[in-house]
């Protein structure tokens, strides 16, 4: 599997989930798409194109090409434990745990 491949999958997973509903996601992209096309050609410069098309500020491809092939990934996560009020430490002792898990070639 590709790394680009996984990674719009599991944006496309979040907004399927997302407490927003999809018809208000896909609202807000293309409100976003509005202002980005009214901006003059240096503001377009900065602008992170990813935010037209995913709309999970702190989701994006930190390493490596889009069309890599990836053989595992690991996956974070900072939430805390419904059952207890006290975070669990994961290895090293930040918040959260990590995850591996491989891929499987189909």
């Amino acid at each position: 599997m590709e790394l680009g491949e996984f990674f719009d999958l599991a944006v496309e997973k979040g907004i399927e989930v997302d407490v927003r509903g999809r018809e208000r996601i896909f609202a807000l992209l293309k409100d976003l798409r509005r202002e980005y096309e009214a901006m003059d050609e240096e503001a377009k410069v900065s602008f992170d194109t990813e935010r037209l098309k995913n709309p999970f500020g702190d989701t994006r491809i930190l390493y490596g090409p889009r069309d890599g092939e990836i053989k595992t990934f690991l996956t974070a996560s900072t939430s805390t434990s419904v059952t207890s009020s006290t975070p669990r430490p994961c290895a090293g002792g930040a918040r959260g745990s990590t995850s591996s898990f491989p891929i499987t070639p189909q």
